[in-house]
């Protein structure tokens, strides 16, 4: 869970305010990261308002793809920013992502009963 829910926050970052979704998920992460818990309703829930709410959260990569890929994050403490020359049109890649989140977000939410395992 940890992983989708890190795949789907890079995407989310273009469009910031679709993170606030996220909160009984974000709990049951740093909980199952100590326990082995099921999947509970109110995290069934904010992952399929999440999935509801993945429309709004298309951003417009027509423009020309720069040949870099930027990323920034900001906190109280102060701001970042870093850019890497980019392979593949980013594009592409955040279509990618997309893909492979609503797919594992399928898989959770037909699955009965989610217990997260820790080794």
């Amino acid at each position: 869970m940890q992983g989708l829910l890190g795949r789907w926050n890079w995407i989310l970052l273009l469009r910031r305010p679709l993170l606030t979704v996220f909160r009984a998920v974000k709990l049951f992460v740093a909980k199952s990261s100590q326990f082995s818990l099921a999947l509970g309703s109110f995290v069934r829930a904010e992952l399929e308002l999440g999935m509801d709410l993945l429309p709004l959260g298309v951003a417009s990569l027509t423009w020309p793809d720069a040949g870099i890929a930027l990323a920034t994050d900001a906190s109280k403490l102060g701001g970042a920013a870093v850019y890497a020359p980019a392979s593949i049109p980013v594009g592409e890649h955040v279509i990618t992502e997309l893909q492979v989140v609503v797919a594992r977000l399928r898989h959770v939410l037909n699955t009965p009963r989610v217990g997260v395992s820790v080794s």
